[in-house]
């Protein structure tokens, strides 16, 4: 199963995503969004091992855009669409991926922490994301190059 969630989420084509305007944020999780902002964390999969992932949120023109990075799958800058940020709740889906791959979280109280669940097809699994306050705006553009641990496999692509 790990090997099809890898396949499926390394498919996508990394283009610019966009979201339809949403409602605004509540205090605190707007707080965490001054303009761009980087978050990091990981889905633990049914093998209890941590797929870690890089997010990049940015709102423009009253959009949200981002995109993310699977280090481990050496997948970087994935489009995401359908962003989200409504209340204390957020969601967003990997662009071109089959299996409609979605994270669906809340912000804890500080706007710092989102805990949800990562779906893919019928797959189901819990994700944390913590902001990641060291990331400067400058270098949340900049893509993320890191290997995947040694003994581990970067999945071909389909």
């Amino acid at each position: 199963m790990t090997l099809a969630l890898s396949a499926l989420l390394i498919c996508a084509q990394p283009i610019l995503a966009q979201a339809s305007p949403q409602a605004t944020p509540d205090a605190a999780v707007q707080a965490a969004f001054p303009t761009t902002s980087s978050w990091k964390g990981a889905v633990t999969l049914p093998n209890q091992k941590e797929l870690r992932v890089e997010l990049r949120l940015q709102q423009v023109n009253a959009q949200w855009q981002g995109s993310i990075a699977i280090p481990q799958q050496g997948a970087k800058d994935l489009s995401l669409k359908d962003i989200q940020i409504e209340g204390q709740d957020l969601r967003f889906s990997i662009a071109d991926v089959k299996g409609n791959p979605t994270f669906v979280g809340r912000f804890d109280a500080a706007g710092r922490t989102v805990k949800g669940e990562f779906s893919q097809g019928p797959a189901k699994m819990p994700f944390e994301l913590k902001q990641d306050l060291g990331a400067a705006d400058s270098q949340a553009s900049t893509p993320v190059t890191e290997l995947a641990p040694a003994g581990t496999s970067n999945t071909s692509r389909e």
